[in-house]
């Protein structure tokens, strides 16, 4: 989790750009789409937490870091 909020403090990122940069940080017995599936469980966890959120839709969606209102 905390890799994944020190990708996005810089700004909004894409899912492809974030796998792309934290793919080498999961467990390598793991396939590329068990890795997906793994990085999207762990977005939706998140966001769930109120850490994350996502703006966008499908390919052009970006995960941002949520700001406390």
């Amino acid at each position: 989790m905390q890799l994944i909020l020190s990708t996005l403090k810089p700004g909004p990122a894409k899912k492809t750009d974030l796998f792309e940069v934290l793919k080498d940080a999961l467990p390598n017995v793991l396939t590329e789409e068990q890795k997906l599936k793994n990085l999207s469980n762990l977005f939706q966890k998140m966001k769930k937490d109120g850490l994350i959120d996502v703006r966008g839709i499908a390919v052009n969606s970006e995960w941002y870091i949520k700001t406390k209102d």
